[in-house]
Formats: C-alpha cells, structure tokens, sequence
C-alpha cells in the first residue's frame, strides 16, 4: 500500500516544475528548403556580414618622441606592428627649446593652415603629447604617458556608403528580334563592300529585285515552294548579270586600248645605261650568252640591242628562251646533306633578259612614285637605316 502511494507521489506535477516544461517533440515531416535555395539564403547573409563589418572602421593614431632616427626606423616599424597604429607621428626631440617669438609664430601659421581645411573634412593634428606636457606626466584631466613612451589613440570611423546613382535606362532592343525578324526578315551575313554597279542594265536590276523579295519570302516562312522559287529566281539573276557583265567588261578594255598613249621607242642611252649596270663574271642562262658579249661589241652591241628590244616593244613577243632558266640547288652547310630542305635554290636566267628588266625597272620608277617610308628594294636605301631612325626616335621621346 505503501509503495502504490508512493507511485502516485511521483507521478504528482508541481506547480513550479513538470507542468510549466513543454514536453511537447519537435514535429519531423523531413520537408527543407531546396539545396540551392540554402546555398543563396547562406550567400545573402555572408555579404549582410561583409556590409556590416565595412559601416565601422577602426584607425588607431600615435605620436612618439624619440631622442634621435639614426639607426631606430626598423624600431618604429616593428613597433607600429605590435601595437597595430596605423599613422604614427615621431618628433626628434635633440634640439633645445625655442623663444616666445618662434613658438608664436608657430602657432600661427599651424592657425592658418586649420582655417584653410574645409569644413566638410575631418582634421587630427598629431603633436608632442609626452611627459613635457603639464606637471610630471599628468594632462588636465587624464594621465599621459612619460617621455619616449608612445601615445595611441583609437577611433571608430563609421563608413558612409556611397549611393549608386541610377543611369538612364537602356532600350532592351534585343527583345525585338523576333518581330524584326518576322517584319524585315534576316539577311545572309555575306555582304560584299565595294560592288561594282556599274554596268547593271534595266534587265540585272530587275531579276536582282525579284531574288531579294524571293529570299526574304523564303526567310519569312521556309516551306519547299519558297525555297524553289528562290533557287530560280537566283539562278535568273546570275544569268543575267553574267549575259550584261561580259559585254560591258570587253567595252571598257577596248576602250583603254585604243585611249592610250603609244608607247615610247627604247633609245641607246637607255640600254647603255642598263648594260652599265650589269656585273661581269656572272653564270650565264639557257641562251649561254653574257653580259660581257653585249660589252665587247661595243656601239655595235647597244645598236642590236636597241632595234631587238624595239622590235619586242612594237610586236608584245619574247623569245621562248626568256621563259626558262637553270635551277641550280646549293647546300647551306647546315644540318643533313640529304635533306632538300637544307638546299637553297638559284635560277640561271638570261642575262639579255635582265638588261631588258633593268630598262623596264627604270622607266617605270620614273612613272610611280614610291612613299619616302619605304625602304626594302630601293637602291641607296636598307631595312638597317630604318632601323636605325626608329631607335633614334625612341631615344629622343625618353629623353623627353
């Protein structure tokens, strides 16, 4: 009987214990937010941190009076590390004190130069804050530290967030491309510059018509009857600008021919001069015929000349021996004696032929006029002295 009451004593809830706890379970249905949607909420509330750390900023300023720098920059840096001071102030204290007069005017011109800071800005002037100030190393109300002890203050600097201005809202054109495209229809992305036109006719300018509104109804709507249509109306429009160009191309040519200047006789002074320039001693060409033949005959060698040449002027022939050479392959003394592509190739050619190219080569750089800034196969001239003038002017433009 005893121990059914005791039981019943137990299971008795009082008033400050088991009937004020809410025994109640935590109710488990295994329903959570999305993975991707914690990664975000976890993201927004790292940058709220990052935001919140950048509003206040602690700086921490000092001032220190040492007896001398020689020799003590690396104690300054190692102390400003330890006692984390981002600015420090360092007065040398190894001269004497000065006048009234000098102090007088110190504190002026420092009165100045505070009047002249704008009222917007934040002004902390670091000074000789040390055990000189005062009696013994007490202020007016706080004890500051004895002389060659760093003073150090701390300030929480509260960050003011710039404000983005909004800019002009731009156009969203690229939502329209899908009525462009369904109204002006989209094109190949094949343009050519610089079409000549110039020899379209009434029957061209229409079958090009016709191609275009062709296209653009196959682009519109591309079913199998749009796309032949096309495919003719195409094929049209090639045969006429192919039946209308080649007329008007052999017209201008013919024109140009019979327009132009007669071409003037090749003289004796000319084929000199070229036959002057010609080295001796060279390899000859297929014909077997030097240049020091020409020379040797003398008036008579630039008279034949001069009439052969002529003759090749008037009749637009060259003998067929000028069309072939000799190619000779000469090792470049590097890498494997079997390799082809250690050999350099050289071309025998006629050396009658190359006083014909020299009478050429000058009349025609008498005609066309070649920029001063070219300096690669010209006579007088070479890459080097281009070289040469570049690096003079960047010389000149370090040395300012």
């Amino acid at each position: 009987m005893w121990i059914k009451n005791q039981r019943q004593r137990n299971a008795t809830a009082y008033p400050v214990g088991d009937a004020q706890v809410d025994r109640r379970l935590p109710v488990r249905n295994g329903i959570r937010l999305p993975y991707q949607e914690r990664i975000r909420l976890k993201k927004v509330a790292q940058r709220k941190e990052k935001r919140d750390k950048k509003v206040e900023k602690v700086m921490v300023f000092g001032t220190v009076n040492v007896g001398s720098l020689s020799g003590r920059s690396m104690e300054l840096v190692d102390l400003m590390e330890r006692r984390g001071i981002n600015i420090l102030c360092v007065q040398e204290t190894k001269w004497k004190g000065c006048e009234e007069e000098e102090k007088e005017e110190f504190w002026d011109n420092l009165g100045q130069i505070i009047q002249n800071v704008p009222p917007i800005e934040v002004l902390w002037v670091g000074g000789d804050l040390n055990g000189h100030v005062g009696e013994g190393n007490t202020g007016s109300s706080e004890s500051v530290p004895k002389q060659h002890r760093p003073l150090v203050c701390k300030i929480n600097i509260k960050i003011i967030k710039s404000i983005q201005q909004k800019g002009i809202r731009k156009t969203k054109w690229w939502r329209l491309k899908e009525s462009a495209k369904e109204t002006l229809g989209e094109s190949s992305g094949n343009e050519k510059e610089g079409k000549e036109t110039w020899w379209w006719n009434e029957a061209v300018q229409l079958a090009v018509k016709r191609k275009k509104e062709c296209k653009k109804n196959r682009d519109h709507k591309r079913t199998e009857e749009t796309i032949k249509v096309f495919k003719e109306a195409n094929k049209t429009a090639k045969c006429a600008v192919a039946k209308a160009k080649a007329p008007a191309y052999e017209e201008q040519y013919n024109s140009l021919e019979n327009e132009g200047e007669p071409v003037e006789r090749i003289t004796e002074t000319e084929v000199k001069l070229a036959l002057r320039k010609m080295k001796n001693g060279k390899s000859v060409g297929p014909d077997n015929i030097q240049a020091e033949v020409w020379k040797r005959l003398g008036n008579t060698g630039v008279e034949l000349l001069t009439k052969w040449f002529n003759d090749i002027l008037n009749t637009g022939t060259m003998p067929e021996e000028w069309g072939t050479s000799t190619l000779i392959p000469i090792f470049k003394n590097k890498g494997d004696i079997q390799e082809c592509g250690n050999y350099r190739g050289i071309k025998l050619m006629s050396h009658t032929m190359k006083i014909w190219e020299r009478i050429m080569n000058n009349r025609i750089r008498g005609i066309v006029k070649i920029s001063e800034e070219q300096f690669g196969f010209m006579p007088g001239r070479g890459t080097t002295d281009a070289i040469y003038a570049l690096r003079l002017l960047m010389e000149k433009y370090r040395e300012g």
